[in-house]
Order: structure tokens, then sequence, then C-alpha cells
């Protein structure tokens, strides 16, 4: 989590999946309501992170939340570490009409996530894709939202199951607006542990104690407040 121009908290949230479940198509839902009218376009975005303000909480509080596209890094396995870098949130993406794309969430895209130091403190959320095809059957017993829901949804740092269609354009602004949801309170209540904690605002640390002189002569310590960068904040 870090601060933009305007102080308001920016997120940075990524997308993983497998390529071909729609990560592309719900970037760029997010960056303008709109998709790319063929795979080819799509292949030539000139830009793979964007920022959008969204207003949280009950009294409509501003947050930034960053969006990275893998750009079709995800083809190679050749993500960087920069991708992963202070991340917030990662949208796990899969197919609801193909059962392959969803055991690679579990085999694959969350291992990778646990494998990076600067994920460790961050929320991750299931995404189905394609809610406009067929579901699938992940097993005998499961359909793959089923399944994404009742065992992936399960896990501790997976926060939220979302059914979206990048194509019809459903349930997408909903998604990303519950994710920056989610972001905002784990955000406060982090806050509320810091202020809890050291007895100051967040972004604040004790510097040296002041010694100052009452009118009556008597003595008492202050303590001076000193603003610090606000980085490096782990989300709940």
């Amino acid at each position: 989590m870090q601060y933009g121009d305007t102080r308001s908290p920016k997120f940075k949230v990524i997308l993983l999946g497998e390529s071909g479940v729609g990560k592309t198509s719900l970037f760029q839902r997010f960056r303008s309501r709109d998709i790319p009218s063929s795979a080819k376009s799509a292949l030539m975005l000139d830009c793979y992170q964007h920022s959008r303000q969204f207003a949280v909480g009950p009294q409509g509080s501003k947050i930034q939340l960053e969006l990275w596209d893998t750009a079709n890094m995800e083809r190679a396995r050749s993500l960087t570490e920069q991708y992963y870098r202070e991340t917030s949130a990662s949208l796990l993406v899969y197919d609801i009409a193909d059962s392959y794309s969803l055991r690679n969430i579990e085999t694959y895209w969350q291992q990778e996530l646990q494998n990076h130091e600067s994920s460790s403190y961050a929320i991750s959320f299931i995404v189905g894709n394609k809610h406009d095809l067929e579901v699938a059957k992940y097993d005998s017993e499961h359909s793959t939202v089923s399944y994404a829901k009742e065992v992936i949804g399960k896990q501790s740092k997976c926060k939220e199951v979302f059914e979206v269609s990048a194509r019809e354009d459903y349930c997408v602004e909903r998604m990303f607006h519950g994710v920056a949801e989610h972001l905002w309170k784990c955000h406060t209540q982090q806050s509320s542990k810091q202020r809890n904690t050291s007895g100051v605002a967040p972004g604040m640390h004790r510097k040296d104690n002041l010694s100052i002189r009452s009118a009556d002569g008597g003595i008492h310590v202050a303590h001076q407040d000193v603003k610090t960068s606000g980085k490096g904040w782990g989300c709940c």
C-alpha cells in the first residue's frame, strides 16, 4: 500500500491466471469499461497498469486501485519480481468453462504467490470469468464455480470468490468495488492496530522526549510525533 499525490491510500492489485482466461479483458473493463475487439488488439495494448479511484466505507473515503495485467508474460512463466513487488491483492482468474484453468490456480498460481516475499501480506480473490458460458465440471461432485467457493475460497488468504463475465460486463464493476472495500477495511484495521500499539496516529513514530517547563515551574515530559514514509504496511 502506498500513498498517491492526493494522500489517498493506493493499493496495487495484480491479475494472475492461465493465458486465455480473460485477464486482459478484465483489465480493459477496469481501464475504460470497454474491451478489445480482437485478440490481436489485446496484445497491442500500450499500457499494462492503470489506476482508478473508488469511494469506500460509510464515509465514502477515497482510495486508489492500481491494477496490473500480465502482458502475456504468463505464457512463458516469466512474470518478473517487479510484477509481484508491493502487491496488496491478487485476482486469481480462471475460466468457469475450463476446469484446467481452475486446477492451475491451486497447483501453480497460489504457490507462485507464496514464493514471493512481497506478497506475504497480500490477500487474494478467486475470479471465475466467462459467466456467459456453460459452467464446466471440476470433478464428479463439483462444478468449477462450486469447487472454487467450497474448497479454494475457504483458504485463509482468499477473501471472496467472484463470478463475472468480462465479455458481457456482468458483475465486473461490482467485483472491483468489492476488492476496494476489502482493502479499505484491511487498511483501517491495520491503522487501528498501530494506534493502539503506539499511541500515535498511523504513519507517525515517537521522537525524543521533550522536557517542558510549565508556568508553575514544574517539569513535564511531552512526546513529539514525526511523520514517517507510510510504506511497508501489510494487509489483513
